[in-house]
């Protein structure tokens, strides 16, 4: 007899958010599997702040519902208290108390059992400073610790929204390490980014979110498969700073025809050559320039990212917000 597939831990269907005429969020609908990192990747203002509250219970959505562990956000919010953890993009803490005692403080909060206090902070690497005051913690160990108090009970599902924006890369390659020994312990992890590297590590599953809607939802490697093209080649347009765009759009045009080269584009004074054989492209690039006197300053080459998908569907950099 043939299992049938396990429900989403996560339904969300329509989801739309308006403050009075600008909507924030415009018909999000997604579905999130248990025991995977589901990463919401968009520039800032995409709304993916807005689509976590709505998933969280914390912020009501205009039209659409929410479902966590099978319990509707608007009908049955205590219950998704329960079976969720949150961490929110600013985490207030109370600056006199000890990471033991805030800790104890959030465990006491719950009407289900909790984690004991010593093992949880050891998880996040915080157990040298169970007795430290919260202000005297740097930014990556109050990141830490707003992650173990968003764990305090136990949950199925574990909300991160931007947790390693501000942090040096030591410390966000610390917190990576913690939420991927997070999925191994069989929790469902919602995190929200505006790294691509960040969601491309972590994720197993991306959402890109442009103005509030869904652009795409796949894996890493099937978005990035999507482009027609495996590899860019990247250099200046220093040494023709006065050209006129018309004289741009005539040498875009013109590389566009070069062998190999599937699309060109400009970004501030860049151009990106998207090419499906590099040495071709490359060949044919150095060719050209040698023939029109054209210096190819800070040429580069690369493999396509996350970015690159981002950019094609929406014109757009995720940097830009």
């Amino acid at each position: 007899m043939a299992h049938e597939p396990e429900r989403p831990v996560i339904e969300a269907t329509g989801l739309i958010k308006r403050y009075g005429d600008f909507t924030a969020v415009g018909g999000v609908s997604l579905e999130v599997r248990r025991g995977e990192v589901f990463g919401l990747l968009g520039p800032n203002g995409a709304g993916k702040t807005t689509t976590m509250e709505m998933l969280e219970g914390l912020r009501l959505p205009d039209e659409g519902s929410a479902r966590i562990a099978g319990y509707d956000t608007r009908t049955e919010l205590s219950r998704v208290k329960e079976v969720i953890g949150v961490q929110l993009q600013s985490t207030s803490l109370f600056d006199l108390l000890t990471v033991r005692e805030i800790t104890a403080m959030y465990a006491s909060f719950y009407r289900v059992p909790t984690l004991p206090v010593e093992p949880l902070l050891e998880r996040v690497l915080l157990r040298e400073k169970l007795n430290d005051r919260v202000k005297h913690l740097s930014g990556g160990q109050k990141q830490r610790l707003a992650i173990a108090l968003a764990l305090v009970n136990d949950p199925q599902v574990v909300f991160l929204d931007e947790p390693t924006t501000g942090l040096d890369p030591q410390a966000r390659r610390m917190l990576w390490d913690i939420i991927l020994g997070l999925r191994e312990e069989g929790k469902t992890i919602v995190l929200s980014t505006h790294y691509m590297d960040e969601a491309e590590i972590l994720a197993d599953r991306i959402c890109l979110m442009d103005s509030g809607r869904v652009v795409a939802l796949d894996t890493p490697r099937r978005l990035i498969e999507r482009l027609a093209s495996a590899s860019a080649i990247e250099f200046d347009l220093a040494a023709e700073p006065h050209a006129s765009e018309e004289e741009r759009e005539r040498l875009l045009s013109r590389m566009q025809a070069l062998a190999s080269v599937e699309q060109a584009e400009v970004r501030k004074d860049r151009v990106i050559l998207y090419v499906d054989n590099l040495q071709q492209a490359l060949t044919a690039l150095i060719g050209m320039a040698d023939r029109e006197l054209l210096p190819l300053a800070g040429l580069q080459t690369r493999t396509a990212s996350l970015e690159d998908v981002f950019i094609q569907m929406t014109g757009r950099s995720l940097r830009e917000g």
